[in-house]
């Protein structure tokens, strides 16, 4: 081969080799820079979670997967699937099931910045997770069967002649979390003995929707709901809706602030954009998103709740030193009382 040829085939040989180093680098920064998906283990209301997954993903280029589930199933599956489970992140209606993973060793912690945001009757001491939103325990009424000067002070004095057959409740979550607070205020014998007076005089319905609507109705004179059910059926039945809403504010279980819950999952196969989802649901942007799409109040302060809130301020129980989500993590022993009363 002569000069000038071997000159031109080493010039084509270096040519090829520079394409090749190129492409094969300008792959890995593109893929390096791609953002990458997240899948969410949703049990949250949809009307909250999708306008907020949405403005995650365009404000961060990355997709979020939802995995819809109820919020006693998904913490279930999780634990199941441990290690090789796809969420990395879970978002539910309570905080109890989150404390069951993370003594599981399933939840990975939250950085301080994203903590500081929550305040800390609603937040994991150990800052594995936090409340996104907050409820509130509250009871709705009707008005020509109950007067609100009769409602008893505290939830425990239901449990009397006056009101056998005119008090309707739902076995969720959030009643299993105020069982726990009635425990903590009165004791278990007590609040045994008032779970067997519900069960006997109660009446139970499927959910809080239910109980809203068979109040409104006049089948029966109160229930014990979250607050943000009786707000639903305001906007939808607006001067229509007979029923009214009453705040325990002295300190009483019969108030209770609860959390819908959020945690990283330990094994997450994208940490990095769990956390970033997780701090974009605390941000400010995040919180007033929620707001405008829920009845629920934002757990970010100076973040204002839907208008149509009364201010958190004018109904807080005055407990949530007691009763708030990091101080109630023994839901095992609420359903074990459940069972026992015969409510299931």
């Amino acid at each position: 081969m002569g000069v000038g040829r071997k000159a031109a085939a080493l010039m084509v040989l270096v040519a090829l080799f520079l394409v090749a180093g190129c492409a094969s680098l300008g792959g890995a920064g593109n893929a390096a820079e791609r953002p990458k998906s997240i899948t969410l283990y949703a049990g949250q209301h949809k009307e909250v979670v999708e306008p907020l997954v949405k403005a995650f993903e365009e404000k961060t280029g990355i997709t979020v997967r939802i995995r819809w589930g109820e919020t006693g199933e998904l913490p279930n599956q999780i634990a199941e699937e441990g290690a090789r489970s796809p969420a990395d992140v879970i978002w539910i209606e309570a905080t109890p099931p989150l404390v069951g993973l993370k003594e599981r060793g399933l939840l990975a912690p939250l950085p301080e910045d994203v903590l500081a945001a929550v305040p800390a009757p609603y937040r994991d001491p150990e800052g594995q997770w936090v409340s996104a939103s907050l409820r509130l325990r509250a009871v709705v009424y009707n008005p020509d069967l109950v007067k609100e000067a009769e409602i008893p002070a505290s939830i425990l004095d239901l449990a009397s002649p006056r009101w056998e057959g005119q008090v309707a409740y739902a076995p969720s979550g959030a009643f299993q979390g105020q069982i726990e607070a009635m425990v903590q205020s009165f004791g278990e014998e007590k609040t045994l003995e008032w779970l067997r007076w519900l069960k006997a005089h109660g009446e139970m319905y499927k959910n809080n929707t239910a109980i809203t609507k068979a109040v409104n109705d006049g089948r029966v004179a109160l229930g014990l709901i979250n607050n943000y059910y009786f707000y639903i059926q305001k906007a939808e039945l607006k001067d229509q809706l007979k029923a009214r809403i009453y705040f325990y504010t002295n300190g009483d279980p019969g108030g209770q602030v609860l959390g819908a819950g959020v945690a990283v999952l330990k094994h997450a196969p994208n940490p990095e954009g769990a956390q970033a989802f997780v701090a974009f649901l605390l941000s400010e942007e995040g919180q007033k998103l929620m707001a405008q799409n829920s009845y629920e109040y934002p757990v970010r302060e100076g973040v204002p709740a839907n208008p149509a809130l009364p201010p958190f301020s004018e109904v807080d129980p005055k407990n949530s030193d007691r009763f708030g989500p990091a101080y109630l993590t023994d839901y095992q022993r609420a359903l074990k009382l459940l069972q026992e009363a015969g409510i299931s």
